[in-house]
């Protein structure tokens, strides 16, 4: 029946069934086959998902990516944790180089997924379908407004618990920061070091740098991404730094 909708220019994109179900119902109400208790129905069960929320591997699985299936949105959800994560690698793919990859991470489009501590299960059919996703601005552009208009729950990690504070420390170095990784941090694994930071307050890891990224550590050959973060004027410090707060704070 939302075919319906979709046929008749009610709804476009995923989001706009939120928004017309949040209005006059009467233009649903009038079409055939509907009526009012069928359109109360409709808004009542999207108010419901918009108010409570859905996993960020339902979300994920929903934009409808190809070869990207329900275990593998799990995968995916749980490799970034949060939506805007995700959704901040989905934009700055197209940027990505993918040649010479093995010179810089930087080149690697989706790197927590594809880098050195890539996610055991995602493939390279998956990545190359991650990507042609983010070539479609708007495909982009939709799930965008998706994750604006409903509730998408962090998603439980290997690393950490989700419920109330998602593991952030009280008193955070990074509160609320987006904060990349490149190169190698001494002793620590990328997904160490992300963790480290999310436990000190870090709003997200993403894999690359974008406007919203806040801060770049940059470790044993972080390479263009750390020049690039420079030429961006965005904060970057070095990998010694970034563990002399970890341990600071854990001492």
């Amino acid at each position: 029946r939302l075919q319906q909708l979709v046929d008749e220019g009610l709804i476009h994109v995923p989001a706009d069934l939120f928004r017309v179900v949040a209005g006059d119902l009467e233009p649903i109400a009038s079409l055939p086959g509907w009526g009012v208790k069928s359109s109360e129905k409709l808004a009542s069960a999207a108010q419901e998902v918009a108010s409570n929320g859905i996993s960020l591997s339902r979300f994920i699985y929903s934009l409808g990516i190809r070869h990207i299936g329900v275990h593998t949105s799990k995968l995916i959800a749980t490799a970034y944790g949060t939506a805007s994560a995700f959704l901040a690698d989905v934009e700055a793919a197209p940027k990505a180089c993918v040649t010479n990859v093995t010179t810089d991470d930087a080149t690697i489009p989706f790197q927590v997924l594809n880098g050195d501590d890539g996610v055991k299960g995602i493939g390279p059919i998956m990545i190359e379908s991650l990507v042609s996703f983010s070539d479609n601005e708007a495909l982009v552009q939709a799930a965008k407004d998706l994750s604006g208009v409903i509730t998408v729950l962090d998603e439980p990690t290997a690393e950490r618990s989700v419920p109330s504070t998602s593991g952030r420390s009280d008193s955070g170095q990074f509160d609320g920061l987006t904060i990349v990784f490149t190169g190698a941090i001494p002793g620590m694994s990328r997904a160490d070091a992300q963790q480290a930071a999310i436990t000190l307050g870090a709003k997200n890891t993403p894999g690359s740098i974008s406007r919203s990224t806040d801060l770049v550590v940059e470790g044993a050959k972080g390479g263009k991404k750390a020049l690039k973060a420079k030429e961006m004027g965005i904060r970057v410090i070095k990998a010694d730094e970034f563990l002399q707060i970890v341990n600071g704070h854990s001492a």
